[in-house]
């Protein structure tokens, strides 16, 4: 995984607001490999957007942690960059509903879409997520679903569970709680770089 001690570059986003509104939010012109992630919402809530183009980054397109009531349909990733996965919904995250195309074909995690990834600043299961994507070539888009309440995941559209991934992520944020217990790294603090 992904050294978590690595900062992060984003291009937009929101952090800790309520009411956030991304219609028609076209970031197609940057080039994605420039950032970890273009669009980054984190603490927030009743976030929304439509008609959204967010190209792929080193990491994700989108990355939605610790947010509740949100709402986003459009295009996301680009074909040939390849980031860990096209979106990640990480721990603490309610009611979430995510739809539209995705353009990027192969990612280095394997999933398109990861839910319930580690996220140090809550550990909350996040649950109540809907997906809804087909893919520009037909294919599927391959999820996988980690730190998240059972049955509380809905795959639609060409949505498809990838099992063995799911397995690995929730065995990497369980790996997690234990290391950081056995270090006594405090919630919010980032852990060490070699796990």
């Amino acid at each position: 995984m992904i050294a978590s001690t690595r900062i992060d570059v984003n291009l937009t986003g929101a952090y800790g607001q309520g009411g956030v509104n991304f219609d028609n939010c076209d970031l197609s012109a940057n080039d994605g490999r420039e950032y970890s992630t273009l669009l980054k919402v984190s603490h927030c809530k009743d976030v929304s957007g439509e008609g959204l183009d967010i190209p792929q980054g080193n990491e994700n397109a989108a990355d939605i942690d610790v947010c509740k009531d949100v709402s986003l349909h459009g295009v996301f990733g680009t074909a040939g960059v390849l980031g860990d996965q096209v979106i990640t919904v990480k721990g603490g995250c309610r009611r979430v509903h995510l739809s539209g195309l995705i353009r990027t074909l192969t990612t280095r995690r394997k999933a398109h879409v990861q839910v319930g990834n580690w996220m140090d600043q809550s550990y909350s299961l996040t649950r109540d997520v809907l997906l809804d994507f087909k893919r520009t070539d037909n294919g599927p888009v391959y999820v996988a679903i980690g730190w998240a309440v059972p049955f509380t995941v809905q795959l639609r559209g060409d949505c498809r569970l990838l099992v063995w991934e799911s397995v690995k992520l929730k065995a990497y944020v369980l790996a997690k709680f234990a290391i950081r217990a056995v270090l006594r790294i405090p919630k919010g603090t980032k852990g060490p770089a070699w796990f």
